[in-house]
């Protein structure tokens, strides 16, 4: 799957086809290890996720697929945010509740 396959609504569609694309759920094993890692430690950075995540990815593979969870309805902005290491800051994302 790329990020054209997972299925997504326009802003101009109608609650119908927004629904529609949240409902699918058919996601990658790194999709699903980021949604587990929201769960299991709680809202966390992009940053907090690719330090904790179980096998190789790069920073920017991790946001990547955090990015398509949050395209999917299953992550979401805590409306928290953090600093970086390097001092910058960064959304703090969380899991929705129920994403499974």
């Amino acid at each position: 799957m790329t990020l054209w396959d997972i299925p997504a609504a326009r802003t101009t569609d109608p609650e119908t086809s927004h629904r529609a694309a949240a409902s699918v759920r058919n996601i990658r094993e790194s999709q699903q290890t980021i949604l587990n890692l929201l769960k299991e430690h709680g809202a966390l950075s992009d940053e907090q996720i690719f330090k904790k995540f179980p096998k190789k990815i790069t920073p920017s593979g991790a946001r990547t697929r955090r990015n398509e969870l949050v395209r999917m309805g299953l992550v979401k902005d805590s409306g928290q945010t953090d600093k970086t290491a390097s001092g910058r800051a960064t959304i703090i994302w969380q899991a929705i509740e129920g994403a499974k």
